[in-house]
């Protein structure tokens, strides 16, 4: 299957530029409160030293727009006052800051120096959001340093710890469904949205985000393609001084507690490790950042699962009980071939003598099948129904290195410039089949993902009152899955399945019912995917007099590709025919078992592919 999709949005009188970057405006005036046009002011970066120059408004009022989130000094001038030097101004990313300053009379040569944040509130915006500085919470014990747990630091904000690798992380805002929140890292999608699900699809190293914003409600224009919460990250860069860092994260099992419901203690061996270098290249003009992080991990689980008793694979269920209340009750099995009514439409039919099924009437693909199912290894969780009565350590090794790096550039007093890159490979999950389950364990995964996220970057002020930004990126992720071990074995042949595909052990699904057995094999035994998100932005502010009018284009094409094999396909059994029935065609409840309907061979549906599909 390919998709293509573009996507062309334009906003008049509205914003809709790359929300990386933040806004500070305000008013200036005199001590008297009259306000001061044509005043000169400098905003400088305090980290880089990179400068934008702008004047007063005939109302007083200025407004500096398309700023990289950081720390910043403002310095005003006019004729007849003191020039006034603010420093320490926080700008957070997405926010929109008011900044009043207010200037004293006396010569241009005296200075008046505020050192601190003054008075800074963001009233311009009803926007309802948190912004989460990374730095202030490196330490804190994040088990996976996924940067977007800290979205759990916002009210009305919750991650999900359930994500798989072909998901991503699923993130809740303001009571949303899961996979509806837009996400972008420098104004760059880091999702699927479009094609597919609105996840978090790459979760870049704690040490290479600088900070993020988590929009509830009220946002603006500039905020588009989801009405259920935003999350706008941006990346470290570098500053005119070199700062670089080591670490290694350790988690091992010898600090862990065996934890619930485990026979033992699960191993561990986490090793998240890495480094950090960003500086000037040219002072005050170029700098670079660049990280790299390490994870080798191996994971341990517990796997519990049902097989029920040995005598079950052979047609005996004389001691099938399920649990009524505190105490066992025998689970009754009826004859589908017994009873005056249809195949489709059972009627008065009766149980099987002793609940035990005759081996002449057992079904040749069941009995080669149920010899893969190991027998019971431990006491039951659930003695009634012989729940939990098998249980192995399993490993899954994780292996993912991180590349980031990011380069920013003053072309002149008027254009700035920078590009960033993050680039995953390989990001590998490996989970071996568990001892006896062989290839028709379900456990038995690998899964190895590539991700590419890009971002270019040009702001230009063509004179005081006119800006323009202008942002091109990429998000490009290329997920392989493949369950078991396929085609190594025409499992399809071996089982004695006619015409099905043989690529993989197929799925026997007679799990669930009042008593239970674990299912076998996979649905799906290879899927190949890659879908690439390329964003185009150009966004303008406009001052004039007392009004800014902010108005842009956005244009974003999404492509998709994926190839699907499925296994030798997928067989379902619901304990329908084992069910007993009365003479009116009523089902009588407590009765029949999905894993007795397998032994008879006796389908509730099938769905399998003789030609696997591949998208062009």
């Amino acid at each position: 299957m390919r998709w293509n999709i573009p996507c062309l949005a334009v906003v008049l009188a509205g914003v809709l530029y790359s929300q990386s970057y933040g806004t500070i405006t305000g008013v200036i005036k005199d001590t008297s409160g009259s306000i001061l046009p044509g005043a000169a002011l400098v905003v400088t970066d305090e980290n880089t030293g990179i400068k934008m120059s702008i004047l007063s408004q005939p109302d007083g009022g200025y407004r500096a727009p398309q700023l990289i989130p950081g720390t910043y000094s403002l310095s005003v001038e006019l004729a007849g006052f003191k020039k006034l030097t603010l420093s320490g101004v926080k700008l957070d990313v997405g926010t929109t800051l008011s900044q009043d300053l207010t200037m004293e009379l006396g010569a241009v040569t005296e200075s008046v120096t505020v050192t601190g944040q003054q008075n800074l509130v963001e009233a311009s915006s009803g926007e309802v959001g948190t912004t989460v500085s990374i730095s202030h919470v490196q330490e804190m014990a994040l088990a996976d340093r996924n940067v977007y747990r800290l979205v759990n630091l916002v009210p009305g904000a919750f991650v999900s710890t359930a994500s798989g690798q072909a998901a991503g992380t699923p993130v809740f805002v303001g009571g949303s469904r899961g996979w509806s929140v837009a996400n972008t890292v420098d104004g760059v999608n880091n999702t699927r949205a479009g094609l597919g699900i609105g996840n978090v699809e790459m979760s870049p190293p704690l040490d290479s985000m600088q900070e993020f914003r988590v929009q509830l409600s009220s946002y603006s224009a500039q905020s588009g393609r989801s009405s259920n919460g935003q999350i706008t990250a941006v990346t470290r860069s570098g500053t005119n001084r070199f700062h670089g860092s080591l670490y290694e994260y350790l988690r091992n099992d010898k600090f862990d507690a065996a934890g619930w419901g485990n026979d033992s203690k699960p191993a561990l061996r986490r090793n998240n490790y890495g480094g950090t270098l960003g500086g000037p290249i040219i002072r005050n003009r170029t700098f670079f950042f660049v990280n790299f992080d390490g994870l080798r991990q191996h994971q341990g689980t517990s796997v519990t699962r049902n097989v029920g008793l040995p005598e079950w694979k052979t047609g005996d269920f004389s001691k099938l009980t399920r649990q009524q209340g505190n105490a066992a009750a025998v689970q009754v099995l009826y004859d589908p071939a017994t009873g005056s009514g249809t195949f489709a439409a059972p009627v008065n039919s009766s149980p099987f003598p002793g609940n035990v099924i005759p081996s002449s009437r057992l079904d040749p693909v069941a009995l080669k099948a149920v010899q893969v199912i190991p027998g019971p290894n431990r006491r039951p969780d659930n003695p009634f129904t012989q729940a939990g009565n098998w249980q192995l350590p399993n490993m899954t090794q994780n292996t993912r290195d991180f590349y980031i790096g990011r380069v920013d550039h003053e072309l002149n007093g008027k254009t700035k410039v920078y590009f960033r890159y993050i680039f995953a490979a390989p990001d590998k999950t490996g989970t071996p089949p568990l001892q006896g389950w062989g290839d028709a364990d379900p456990s038995q995964t690998s899964v190895l993902d590539r991700h590419q996220n890009a971002s270019l970057n040009l702001t230009h002020l063509f004179s005081p009152t006119l800006f323009v930004t202008t942002t091109i990126g990429f998000n490009r992720t290329r997920p392989a899955n493949i369950s078991g071990a396929p085609g190594k074995t025409d499992y399809a042949k071996l089982l004695g399945l006619p015409n099905a595909p043989a690529f993989g052990f197929p799925l026997l699904n007679y799990a669930g019912g009042a008593v239970t057995v674990s299912a076998l094999g996979f649905a799906r035994a290879e899927r190949f995917a890659a879908f690439t998100n390329t964003d185009y932005l150009v966004n303008f502010t406009k001052i004039r007099g007392d009004h800014t009018l902010l108005f842009g284009a956005q244009y974003t094409r999404y492509n998709g590709n994926v190839r699907i094999r499925p296994s030798a396909g997928t067989y379902n059994f619901t304990g329908r025919f084992t069910q007993g029935y009365t003479a009116a065609g009523t089902a009588i409840a407590n009765t029949g078992m999905n894993f007795a309907d397998f032994l008879l061979g006796r389908l509730s549906s099938v769905s399998a592919e003789s030609i696997p599909s591949i998208g062009k």
